[in-house]
């Protein structure tokens, strides 16, 4: 696989649950939709493939989500999770990673992370 993004969290912990469980697949489907868009602009990939994973570490649960879409750029990687850096030129407003950090971190004590 080109990147993993590694989601790290603390799912259920007796706080608000219902919101705890949308936030949760806000999430998910944040770094999914990314992956999707990726996998569009690079039409030159047949095999479309992701993957997804999850395992339980004590009380965490930890997420991968695998693609090879072609990569992220190094000069990209630096800004990945800052707030409105986008690659999406007009249909990106750079919110979604940003957010999502900002979910993991501040609802679920949790992190996230890319790796190539």
């Amino acid at each position: 696989m080109d990147y993993t993004y590694t989601l790290f969290f603390c799912l259920w912990n007796g706080r608000d649950r219902n919101n705890r469980r949308l936030n949760h697949i806000q999430v998910i489907l944040n770094i999914l939709n990314n992956a999707i868009d990726a996998y569009t602009e690079n039409k030159y990939v047949s095999d479309k493939i992701i993957l997804i994973s999850s395992q339980e570490v004590g009380s965490h649960v930890k997420i991968l989500r695998e693609d090879r879409a072609g990569g992220i750029k190094p000069d990209v990687m630096k800004q990945l999770f800052e707030p409105y850096f986008s690659t999406k030129e007009k249909n990106g407003t750079g919110l979604g990673l940003y957010m999502s950090k900002m979910i993991l971190e501040k609802q679920f004590d949790g992190t996230i992370n890319v790796k190539h």
